[in-house]
């Protein structure tokens, strides 16, 4: 596996900032998708691996290609201990089944874990990105959602764990953006690419796997919802400027390549010469019951800023696959 899965031609319009090679990361949720590709752009950029820490959990997967191994890795609860000038607070479960199972430390993943990196990890001056969640518009009616819109959530709904706890990560954020720290805030929606782990419950990286090891994809129901996806590839640049360059202090991350959970099956499908089976009407799950019907954000504020493109679905879809085959291979060992 090599750092070309985790780039793409859009890689070159990052503008970063001169003498940002003398100033130090932190990367929380380091070996996550997001956290992966974060550090990937910023090693392809100049920043010297000995001036990124990114953390893990439990332990640091096997899997890694070696230039992001040389970064300096720390255990999570490790990360408080040390002082850096930047710092990209990724660290959460994105899974639905996964944060509903963690509810708590979801929440606190997402609350008193930001207090203490603003109050004993950042430097100041410094810089603060909270990778937020399209989910704080949920309860929201007009499409596609646009960060001026307000959410309507129930705190007692099963992903309300998830939900409440990034609306409070932004709120914290906001006590804390003052003249000596800049704070910024990305709600990003559906990014994929290479980078996830072998367990991933989320439905893309599902019926990847679900290809590649049994050569047919099971639904969990008839894929009628609605998703857009972006390649985390556009996503760690887009949080980077924004990071860096960003005028305004909340910003959408996602992507243009929208269709339903179906057309995402009948794709992978097709690229991976798998059979796909579709499910019944209601999944059985109740945190996939509780799914939203439509996940589409507006980019607008980012693209008024910014040059943009983005990554062909089936360009990043190939890049994912490939990484897929190659962790199965490594986890089976």
């Amino acid at each position: 596996m090599n750092l070309d899965l985790f780039l793409n031609h859009s890689s070159k319009k990052l503008l970063f900032p001169a003498k940002q090679n003398e100033s130090t990361f932190l990367i929380t949720g380091g070996t996550g998708i997001v956290g992966l590709h974060l550090i990937a752009l910023l090693i392809h950029r100049g920043i010297p691996p000995k001036k990124i820490s990114g953390t893990f959990y439990r332990e640091l997967p096997l899997y890694l290609p070696e230039v992001l191994r040389s970064i300096n890795w720390i255990p999570y609860d490790q990360c408080f201990d040390l002082r850096v000038e930047n710092i990209i607070h990724a660290a959460t479960y994105a899974q639905p089944i996964k944060y509903t199972a963690e509810a708590t430390q979801t929440c606190k993943l997402n609350s008193t874990d930001i207090f203490r990196l603003f109050e004993f990890t950042l430097k100041r001056p410094g810089r603060f990105l909270y990778v937020s969640s399209s989910d704080v518009y949920k309860g929201c009616d007009f499409l596609p959602y646009s960060e001026n819109q307000l959410g309507l959530a129930d705190p007692w709904n099963i992903r309300a764990c998830y939900t409440e706890s990034k609306r409070f990560g932004e709120t914290i954020c906001s006590l804390h953006d003052t003249d000596d720290i800049s704070v910024r805030v990305a709600r990003l929606a559906l990014g994929y690419g290479a980078g996830n782990k072998f367990d991933d419950r989320r439905v893309l990286y599902e019926f990847v796997s679900s290809a590649l090891r049994d050569g047919k994809i099971l639904m969990a129901d008839d894929g009628r919802l609605m998703r857009t996806y972006i390649s985390m590839a556009d996503a760690a640049r887009m949080m980077l400027n924004i990071m860096f360059h960003g005028r305004e202090r909340i910003y959408n991350v996602g992507g243009v390549s929208r269709l339903s959970i179906r057309h995402l099956g009948e794709l992978i499908a097709n690229l991976t010469s798998a059979t796909l089976i579709v499910g019944p009407p209601t999944p059985a799950s109740q945190a996939l019951q509780a799914a939203p019907e439509d996940v589409w954000l507006d980019n607008k504020r980012y693209v008024s800023e910014f040059e943009s493109d983005f990554e062909d679905l089936s360009a990043g879809l190939e890049k994912t696959i490939e990484w897929n085959r190659a962790l199965i291979l490594a986890v089976r060992g």
